[in-house]
């Protein structure tokens, strides 16, 4: 027996065609649960952030100027080109793929549960889903799941067959590969029931605008696919896409889907000057306090930073600490924090988060081979903001006294001299001596310009010469200009990032003094 879809000259396709009313029925009770699943699933989840301490920076200010940025960088996807012309295009065909998919999804709910009820209640039942609207909608939802279709296949090539290097490392695991196969196994799905509606209904010709779809069913055809056997096929082709469909969306806040929602919430919560700035340590901190000593002293935007983390390796592939062989791989770092973190909430045993002898979640050498040159953060397309959390781990090293000892001589050097070749300081100035002219003395004279010239021009050899021809440009050029001779300190950039706060307070205090 052939069934007919559509009667008369309405242009529409019937959704749940061939179900009946309690396969329908069922529909709408799963599709209530999984809904149910997943909004518990985000409110757990987001829950799990507000237990995290305050963050040290604004992060909500602004919020709808927030949001319209983080909508053009997300929707642009221009992270993800970034030095990654494949790979943006492939996030940007998956992406928009199944955003499309899921607003059509959306509009067709809004028509059947909304607009249909509420016309048949006012009086006679209407649709939307008719016509040139139906016709619009097909071709869109046709061209734009092909689109993500072409995404995934690239994602899977790119990860099974150019096996890329990056997006396989310690943390990868089943749900890496479930997640990129799910997405494949939905688009592709949809098109296949598609195609046996369109083979079972005697292919009408208004449906030539899935083009994608009426592809699929006139292959079908080709290797004997009958209409009869269509339509016996339907029902369980439908079922299969369908109750695929709701298990992704109740697993969504439970496992890597979820940093389609994370995600974006960080770049919302990123702070521009992240990795440039960083928080100080509050005064009446205690030794024990500084730095991270349990997952309570992590701040709701670093949990956030955990939960965004897609292990797509970019961070790990600029890192020149990793790249030099050094045991460093800031991907695993923050990966090795959130498993910690949900082992500890699973009633896990716990243990420090950084230190020295490999027992703890983080070794000490690997926090003591990271430059702070923020390349990771550069490279990540969600604003994962690692150095602050390194500096942190950094400071417990500091203060339970497990620093490098090389390191140590040098604060020591900086402590006992104001540099870190542990020159003395009345050498600082040395560099001018073999200048023809006086280099002004900011100490003494007003200048326009009070020239910071650091440690390495000021005592090492080929340095200075930078530092003598900078000095003579600026004499020949006439610029009021001068320098602070013995009274300059180390700027304390570096002294700040390996740990030691006390210390970078104290040169901060003394070039300000000094400045002044």
């Amino acid at each position: 027996m052939t069934f007919v879809l559509q009667t008369g000259e309405t242009v529409t396709r019937e959704t749940f065609w061939l179900v009946g009313p309690v396969g329908k029925a069922l529909f709408y009770f799963l599709a209530a649960l999984a809904i149910v699943v997943f909004l518990y699933g985000v409110y757990e989840r987001f829950a799990r952030y507000t237990r995290g301490t305050e963050d040290a920076f604004a992060r909500l200010d602004d919020l709808p100027g927030r949001i319209v940025s983080a909508a053009k960088t997300v929707g642009s996807n221009e992270n993800q080109f970034n030095r990654d012309l494949y790979g943006g295009l492939m996030h940007a065909f998956v992406m928009w793929g199944f955003l499309t998919l899921l607003i059509g999804t959306t509009i067709l709910g809004i028509d059947m549960d909304g607009y249909r009820l509420v016309t048949g209640l006012l009086g006679e039942e209407q649709s939307f889903f008719v016509g040139d609207f139906y016709l619009s909608y097909s071709l869109v939802m046709d061209a734009m799941g092909f689109l993500f279709v072409v995404g995934l296949g690239m994602a899977i090539y790119r990860r099974y067959v150019v096996r890329n290097e990056r997006l396989w490392g310690k943390h990868t695991s089943l749900e890496d590969g479930l997640f990129v196969w799910t997405l494949f196994l939905l688009a592709t799905g949809g098109y296949l029931v598609e195609g046996v509606r369109i083979l079972a209904t005697g292919f009408p010709e208004f449906e030539t605008v899935s083009f994608v779809g009426w592809f699929v069913a006139l292959l079908m055809r080709e290797v004997g696919v009958s209409a009869d056997l269509a339509t016996a096929l339907y029902p369980a082709a439908w079922w299969s896409h369908s109750l695929l469909a709701l298990g992704f969306v109740a697993w969504i806040p439970y496992a890597k889907p979820f940093h389609m929602l994370s995600s974006f919430a960080n770049v919302v919560t990123r702070d521009e000057k992240a990795g440039k700035r960083l928080p100080g340590v509050p005064a009446d901190a205690g030794p024990d306090e500084i730095g991270f000593t349990g997952i309570e002293d992590m701040s709701w935007r670093q949990l956030l930073d955990q939960d965004a983390c897609t292990k797509c390796g970019r961070c790990s592939s600029v890192c020149p600490a990793k790249a030099s062989g050094r045991p460093l791989d800031p991907r695993d770092v923050i990966l090795d924090l959130k498993r910690y973190r949900e082992s500890v909430n699973a009633g896990g045993e716990r243990k420090e988060i950084v230190a020295d002898g490999g027992t703890s979640v983080i070794d000490a050498r690997t926090m003591e081979s990271c430059m702070s040159c923020m390349a990771c953060m550069d490279a990540c397309p969600v604003d994962i903001e690692h150095v602050p959390q390194f500096t942190e781990m950094n400071r417990r090293l500091t203060e339970s006294g497990e620093m490098d000892e090389n390191v140590q001589e040098t604060m020591m050097d900086i402590f006992g001299q104001g540099n870190s070749f542990g020159n003395p300081e009345r050498k600082r100035p040395d560099w001018t001596d073999e200048l023809d002219f006086a280099v002004p003395d900011a100490r003494d004279e007003a200048v326009e310009y009070l020239w910071y010239v650091g440690d390495y021009p000021s005592y090492d050899e080929r340095n200075q010469r930078v530092a003598r021809s900078l000095a003579t440009i600026f004499e020949h050029a006439g610029v009021d200009y001068g320098i602070l001779y013995e009274d300059e300190q180390n700027d304390g950039n570096d002294v700040r990032r390996v740990g030691e706060e006390g210390l970078y307070e104290m040169l901060a205090e003394d070039n300000v003094d000094a400045f002044e």
